[in-house]
């Protein structure tokens, strides 16, 4: 785990693609992954320890850390493999002729970073949904360099190609439910729904498994 690499990654993607793109095999992509979702389960549970207000509620709440550092870490391999396979449709759609394999190893760049930011916010008081709120924004910046750069797409056919998977995603929400699309719903569209419709977050999916 290089928290250094995964903060340039989310700070200036391009210098991540430049050296690494399409030299992630899935291993190295799994492990980036698990050990996200490990430290952010780590954070999620560490805070909830710190709004406990009595002995139970910290016995609770120290169990809930130990199930968040196991279930965190697969429920984030299934979350990036979705939104993996949602993005490469609509990257498809775009003329893409990447392969699944470079795009969802070079995805991890991605996921690895903002499950972690994610894990933060969740509990910042007050100014924590605008805080989430310009994380979405800035974080369309990493997404579109990722996909511009495995896909050889243009920034208007990257931009695009997100467009075009939160357009889907939301359909399905509006058809579906929140419930039912939790796991497919990190990143840009896990923000979106945290802070500005108010509905998924990463504690509430912590929870509900």
């Amino acid at each position: 785990m290089d928290i250094n690499r995964w903060i340039t990654a989310f700070v200036s993607p391009y210098t991540i693609m430049k050296k690494y793109k399409g030299k992630t095999s899935w291993d190295q992509a799994l492990v980036r992954v698990l050990w996200a979702g490990a430290l952010a389960g780590l954070i999620l549970g560490f805070f909830k320890m710190l709004v406990s207000t009595n002995i139970i509620s910290l016995a609770f709440s120290i169990a809930q850390w130990f199930t968040g550092i196991i279930m965190m870490p697969i429920s984030l391999v299934i979350i990036w493999l979705l939104m993996a396979l949602w993005l490469y449709l609509s990257a498809k759609l775009m003329g893409s002729k990447a392969s699944f394999t470079d795009h969802a190893t070079d995805l991890t760049w991605y996921i690895a970073p903002l499950a972690v930011i994610e894990s933060i916010l969740v509990w910042i008081p007050l100014i924590g949904g605008w805080l989430g709120l310009l994380i979405f924004l800035w974080s369309l910046y990493p997404l579109t360099a990722i996909l511009q750069a495995t896909h050889k797409l243009s920034v208007g056919g990257a931009v695009i190609t997100w467009l075009v998977w939160i357009i889907l995603e939301l359909i399905v929400i509006a058809l579906i439910g929140t419930t039912v699309v939790t796991l497919g719903s990190i990143g840009m569209l896990g923000l979106l729904n945290q802070y500005v419709i108010g509905k998924i977050n990463l504690a509430a999916l912590v929870s509900s498994l």
